[in-house]
Parts: C-alpha cells; structure tokens; sequence
C-alpha cells in the first residue's frame, strides 16, 4: 500500500457487487461426469433435472449431460435471479420461459427454434408467480 495515497494496489481493492456479478456471469462451471468432466459458462444452461444422485443438465446446444452432482448443490452455483427452482426435481432458466401454463401446470422454455415444457409443483408456480410480478 502506498501510504501517500491511502490506496491498495489494484489487485487488493475489493469487488464492487457489479464486479461479482460480472465475474459470476463469466464463470465457468466444472462437473465430473462418469467418463471424465465437462465444462460451460452458466447462461449455457437451459434447466437442470434431479435423477436419483446425478444431475441432468441440458443446455441452450440441445444436449442433456449427467453429472455425478446433486440438484441443490448446482442450483447454490447458480446465479437466484436467471434460475430458479420450480419443483423438487427441476430447476430452469427464467429468461428461456415463454409460456406458464397454470391449468397444466408446466412452463416452456424457448431456445433455438426449439421448446421444452417443465412441470411445476405448487411452490414453484408461486416462485414464477412471484418473478414475474416484479418485472
């Protein structure tokens, strides 16, 4: 620290929140899958399905990858604002949903020319429910 100027060097200064947000929205996430492991930067992410102790990840490219990580702790990776979790096994990309189907209970995911439904429980229609009226 130069003590003139009061200042740390640039590599010591703290993180402002729009640096962590910056930094998080690049990140890159790792999984260990059975052969070996994949990597891939969050927004990638079309909505994650809990399968037995393995999650099923598929991505905005369309392709499911399985992963030797439980749904929870994915989801803690993830940034609360873009994913949210809409049933004990499912958790989606907020800005891929086109569609909330109350009467189904289901919303679709829209990417690439293509849709997806997920089914929601009760809480997490009301987690939708409630992302959305603040828009």
């Amino acid at each position: 620290m130069n003590p003139h100027s009061g200042l740390a060097p640039p590599s010591y200064l703290p993180c402002t929140a729009h640096q962590k947000e910056h930094s998080r929205q690049n990140a890159v996430l790792r999984f260990n899958t059975q052969e070996g492991y994949i990597v891939f930067k969050p927004e990638e992410i079309a909505y994650l399905e809990a399968d037995q102790v393995y999650t099923i990840i598929r991505t905005i490219d369309s392709r499911l990858h399985h992963v030797t990580v439980n749904i929870g702790k994915i989801e803690a990776m993830l940034d609360e604002n873009c994913f949210v979790r809409v049933s004990r096994s499912g958790v989606v990309n907020s800005r891929l949903i086109s569609e909330i189907s109350r009467k189904r209970r289901c919303c679709t995911l829209r990417w690439n020319g293509t849709a997806h439904q997920v089914k929601l429980s009760k809480s997490g229609m009301e987690r939708l429910n409630v992302l959305f009226s603040k828009e």
